[in-house]
């Protein structure tokens, strides 16, 4: 290059990115060269420097899909301000790093509903969750989304992640044995204990077996339920009953509704004198 070479076209990419640091981007024929250079240019950090620059949403847009650099994909999306763009490259993107930057800067909440409602991976309808501010959308996610873990982001944003609706989700999903008990002990709504019951009959293992004679416990427990746990005990109780056969667990139902007597004979208590 000669002595009076541009800036923007030395061979040095240093010269490059000052001349980008002091381009004003309003000017038409400066606008111009910047978006050669943020399309064309060989060095990664010039690239970089002008994308910084750039306040055009549809060339920033286009920096965040085809860019070969993913700090330089990330560095367009955080100026990206057009919720429709972001939108767009939450749904089109392959490439996981890249939704995640624009879920957080994605701000409008019909369209972050609607990304937990179609993105596959969990995380990042968590990450969409925690952008989520409309009280509404939140308890949708809260009741309905697929995912254990986001729903629980979705009540513990609402403040709920103590409540009924919440203690049942971590009852019948947690994977923690002691969060499942802790969350036992606090849970009293009839009808959602009413409805526990019929999962843990429905989905009989030796896990949920513990948690029926936690249940029967209950003070708030509605009769029925209780019948319904006696109706189970009656066809299973004959010593150490196999309840799992695909696992090969045994629960041993004696202690529920059964003793024995003084000479060692088993004997089954009639239904009204069940008593854990």
């Amino acid at each position: 290059m000669g002595l009076f070479t541009p800036k923007w076209q030395s061979n040095n990419p240093e010269k490059r990115k000052e001349w980008v640091a002091s381009a004003n981007p309003e000017d038409p024929k400066n606008r111009e060269i910047l978006y050669e250079l943020a399309k064309q240019d060989q060095e990664a950090a010039v690239r970089l420097a002008v994308t910084e620059k750039l306040a055009d949403q549809s060339l920033l847009a286009w920096i965040a899909n085809n860019d070969t650099m993913l700090d330089i994909r990330k560095a367009a999306i955080k100026r990206i301000t057009d919720n429709s763009l972001l939108a767009t490259l939450i749904k089109n993107s392959p490439e996981s790093a890249v939704r995640k930057a624009a879920i957080n800067k994605l701000s409008d909440q019909l369209l972050l509903a609607e990304v937990i409602k179609s993105e596959q991976d969990s995380k990042l309808r968590k990450t969409a969750v925690s952008r989520l501010t409309d009280p509404a959308l939140l308890a949708e996610v809260a009741k309905n989304d697929r995912d254990y873990l986001v729903r629980m982001a979705a009540f513990s944003k609402l403040g709920l992640e103590t409540s009924q609706e919440a203690l049942a989700d971590v009852i019948i999903n947690d994977r923690d044995w002691q969060q499942r008990v802790d969350a036992l002990e606090k849970l009293t709504n009839p009808e959602l204990l009413g409805m526990l019951v019929q999962y843990m009959v429905d989905h009989l293992d030796i896990n949920t077996a513990e948690i029926l004679k936690i249940l029967y416990r209950k003070e708030t427990l509605r009769p029925e339920d209780k019948h319904t746990i006696l109706q189970l005990v009656g066809k299973q109780v004959r010593g150490h009953i196999d309840i799992d056969r695909q696992k090969n667990h045994h629960f041993d139902y004696t202690n529920l509704c059964s003793t024995h007597t003084d000479k060692g004979e088993h004997k089954d208590f009639p239904a009204e004198n069940f008593k854990l």
